[in-house]
């Protein structure tokens, strides 16, 4: 098990661009030692024969076909542009 110091905490600290003072310091010590131990403890599980799991429901996902459709309504749509040129929205040039 390895064993995290203050200088772990403060360089951690440094590289996520936070604030710790010395008091806040000793406390996540004691905090990320123990997320660390934990971490360690559930490496040490035999994982052997278990499948991965990829969702808590056994159940697909419902698709919809893949149908690419305008809908046929285009001319309402335009309708309601200021400037519409050869059935596309037309704004003013911003590039020369």
């Amino acid at each position: 098990m390895t064993q995290l110091t203050n200088e772990d905490i403060k360089k951690i600290a440094k590289l996520a661009c936070i604030e710790v003072n010395e008091d806040d310091c000793a406390r996540l010590t004691v905090q990320v030692g123990g997320a660390i131990s934990w971490i360690e403890q559930l490496s040490e599980v035999n994982t052997d024969n278990v499948e991965p799991l990829t969702n808590v429901h056994q159940s697909t996902l419902r698709l919809m076909p893949d149908i690419i459709a305008d809908g046929d309504i285009a001319d309402d749509i335009l309708r309601n542009a200021k400037n519409a040129k050869y059935n596309y929205f037309s704004v003013p040039k911003v590039i020369e």
